[in-house]
């Protein structure tokens, strides 16, 4: 871990982690959201490094990418999540000492990241919609899986219930099959994301089956 990397990570749990922050959601939520971004950084570098992008930058993107959620409604503004986050990233992003226009792809990469929609001077690259990949690919993978069951009460569900939770997992995945990644190796972890999703819903299904109604 590099020292700007380092520095990002402090600035986005204390950003994060503020009493202002806090005031707004639960310590549970913050905490989600914290290793979320953690967890995207680490795809963010490892994609980086397999397709020759700035894996230093790629990385901070990634963790600021979702510093909005320490100052806004998610029902009402999740849209303009992205955009918000860069707006907060930006006056940190420019102490870090990356030439002007690496700043400027950190920030791109931030702003793009929900709907790949932003204003100039930000563009939409291979690396900005790098971003955009990671995110989803933690949205796909194994610690969501066991988010989407725990809040669902997965356990106290009748079986029909679960049945009925499941076919719309399984259907989510393969809905997400014609999604295109930026690169070639995020295809490829998105696509074993959505494989293990399929599998392992599957396998709980055939299982839920057998029990008596």
């Amino acid at each position: 871990m590099t020292d700007r990397v380092q520095k990002a990570e402090a600035f986005l749990r204390k950003t994060l982690f503020s009493a202002d922050s806090i005031l707004r959601t639960s310590s549970e939520q913050t905490m989600y959201r914290f290793e979320h971004s953690l967890r995207v950084a680490a795809l963010g570098q490892r994609v980086a490094r397999a397709e020759g992008l700035d894996d230093e930058a790629l990385a901070i993107s990634c963790l600021l990418h979702d510093l909005a959620y320490s100052v806004y409604d998610p029902v009402l503004d999740w849209r303009e999540h992205g955009r918000i986050s860069a707006k907060l990233a930006r006056p940190f992003v420019e102490t870090l000492g990356f030439p002007v226009e690496t700043q400027l792809a950190v920030l791109a990469g931030i702003a793009l990241h929900v709907d790949l929609r932003a204003e100039p001077p930000y563009e939409r690259t291979v690396f900005t919609q790098s971003v955009c990949d990671c995110d989803n690919i933690d949205r796909f993978d194994a610690h969501r899986l066991f988010d989407n069951l725990f809040d669902f009460d997965f356990r106290a569900r009748t079986r029909q219930e679960r049945l009925a939770f499941i076919r719309e997992q399984l259907r989510l995945a393969e809905g997400a099959e014609q999604f295109r990644m930026a690169t070639p190796t995020a295809q490829a972890l998105w696509l074993d994301r959505l494989a293990f999703q399929r599998e392992y819903f599957t396998r709980l299904q055939s299982q839920i089956a057998l029990a008596p109604d």
